[in-house]
């Protein structure tokens, strides 16, 4: 998403289902194949097991199912733009759908990306909208950079920000800055009510989304 020169990239989107089932010996391959969760075309890239409290299955498209005590997340590797169709929520989908006695209890959509700025345009909103002004912005007449991190928290939904000059090639990005974000927004489901309350949890990534774009771009940046 671009917008006068700004340009928002997404590098990751992530449904994570939060479960009481302690076990997660059902995260391997043959069992995602059989059961439909994963498509039968999907080439697997690593499988791995660590000490039997974290399971990972990665696949060539992107795509990587992690399954930890009492969690397991979808993970979707991004190209720059939000997908139009989400993989990561259509697994979870499955998952629920074919495992619906896991005790589910929240659904959480996380994002990770990047807001890239014009040369020196960090410092600006930084000392401009986010410091208060005096005489330590001057130092021998220069004018100092800053780095922020900051991290917001309400109803269920948290949102981490760090911006700092970077001067990195990435993404054909030379020489810009780089405000990184993550974010999740956590919804308990009811115990009661069958997957329908769950799945319709999952849906909601695409309406958490916008609401963390209006963030970035109105709320923490343009905001003046």
């Amino acid at each position: 998403m671009t917008e006068e020169g700004k340009t928002l990239v997404f590098s990751q989107l992530m449904i994570s289902l939060k479960i009481d089932h302690p076990d997660h010996a059902f995260l391997n391959p043959h069992f995602l194949a059989t059961s439909g969760i994963v498509p039968a075309s999907w080439e697997i890239s690593e499988f791995l097991v660590v000490s039997g409290q974290t399971t990972e299955v990665k696949f060539d498209n992107g795509m990587s199912i992690v399954g930890s005590k009492g969690t397991i997340m979808f993970v979707e590797r991004l190209h720059e733009q939000p997908p139009e169709a989400s993989m990561a929520s259509g697994m979870a989908r499955r998952f629920v759908a074919t495992l619906p006695d896991l005790g589910y209890r929240a659904v959480v959509s996380g994002f990770t990306g990047d807001l890239i700025l014009s040369k020196g345009e960090w410092d600006r909103v930084a000392v401009d909208n986010l410091s208060c002004k005096g005489p330590w912005l001057q130092f021998h007449g220069r004018t100092g950079g800053a780095t922020a991190r900051m991290c917001f928290s309400a109803e269920g939904i948290t949102v981490g920000l760090s911006g700092d000059e970077d001067d990195r090639m990435w993404l054909e990005h030379e020489g810009t800055t780089v405000v990184s974000f993550d974010a999740e927004f956590e919804r308990p489901v009811p115990r009661k009510g069958g997957v329908q309350p769950i799945l319709k949890c999952i849906d909601l990534w695409e309406s958490d989304l916008m609401t963390l774009e209006a963030f970035v771009y109105e709320s923490f940046v343009f905001g003046t």
